[in-house]
């Protein structure tokens, strides 16, 4: 199978490489500088396109691959948006995909996985955006449809929540704490009351390659949005108790010295539909002692 990743010089998508790698999948992705690439796996085992950002750079990469199905993964998130940051969020997260999938369906490729937001479900309603990320997430999915209703695609549009696991430097709260637990250093945080989904890398990359897989197998055709969803909310300040139990290690932590976000989300969204042959595998308390051991390897 050939596949073609976007956003996998991230963590989330660097991972998924690998996965694809090891399936022995012909794995292709877009990156906008070489080193990123050599830095996820052997470049021997991918073929890596440079991105000029240019349509047509864009287009010789996908003519060149001509991929059975896409991932995207590739996205620009803004938590609090700024006047400067609105061409960003808009190139990334709606012109990139639009070009990618109109320069895809001429190559006749008709499986895409998209990876979208619960964020776009403020206040679990069924359209309500957190913030303006959010929005052009939701505004790209909408002109997926538009392909899926002329006949050219066929999409599963997965919702993920919070992703962790080892080796993830994303600017996120986990990383952070993980980095301080061997440090004297106070934590200020909100009063931690929101509650968390947390699911491991391994088993959101598996669900990715899983949902790839239905849709090359014919068992899902349109447009179908999946979650990926752990089950067992938890709240912020139990998460960081059960670290430093786990850890055996102090953090200080100075509850409620930040105020909560314009528009906190204190309860993930609860709607949708579970992905299909999909459960996850690795509970909390694993999936911590797991990135503890890598930290202690990583020292």
């Amino acid at each position: 199978m050939v596949v073609l990743v976007t956003g996998a010089t991230g963590f989330i998508g660097s991972n998924l490489v690998k996965l694809l790698v090891n399936k022995n999948y012909k794995v292709n992705i877009i990156v906008r500088n070489q080193a990123a690439a050599t830095k996820i796996i052997n470049e021997n085992q991918i073929n890596y396109h440079l991105y000029d950002g240019s349509l047509l750079s864009l287009e010789k990469i996908v003519s060149t691959c001509k991929p059975d199905i896409i991932y995207h993964l590739a996205s620009e998130f803004i938590e609090s948006h700024s006047l400067q940051d609105i061409k960003k969020l808009i190139d990334a997260n709606i012109l990139f995909g639009t070009q990618l999938i109109e320069l895809s369906s001429r190559e006749k490729t008709s499986y895409f996985v998209n990876i979208s937001t619960n964020w776009k479900y403020y206040n679990q309603n069924s359209y309500n955006p957190v913030n303006l990320y959010a929005a052009t997430k939701k505004a790209f999915e909408d002109i997926l449809k538009y392909y899926v209703d002329r006949g050219l695609l066929n999409v599963i549009n997965l919702i993920l929540f919070d992703v962790y696991g080892p080796n993830d430097n994303r600017k996120k709260l986990l990383p952070l704490v993980f980095k301080v637990l061997n440090l004297k250093r106070k934590l200020s945080l909100t009063q931690g009351e929101q509650k968390l989904d947390l699911v491991y890398i391994d088993d959101v990359i598996n669900a990715i390659d899983l949902a790839g897989l239905l849709l090359f197998d014919n068992k899902v055709k349109g447009f179908i949005e999946y979650k990926v969803s752990s089950k067992n909310l938890i709240k912020l300040k139990e998460l960081l108790n059960i670290i430093q139990q786990i850890s055996n290690k102090k953090i200080i932590i100075n509850w409620g010295a930040q105020k909560y976000r314009d528009r906190e989300v204190f309860l993930p969204w609860q709607g949708g539909e579970d992905l299909p042959e999909w459960s996850p595998l690795i509970p909390l308390e694993e999936g911590i002692k797991k990135i503890l051991r890598n930290n202690e390897n990583n020292n």
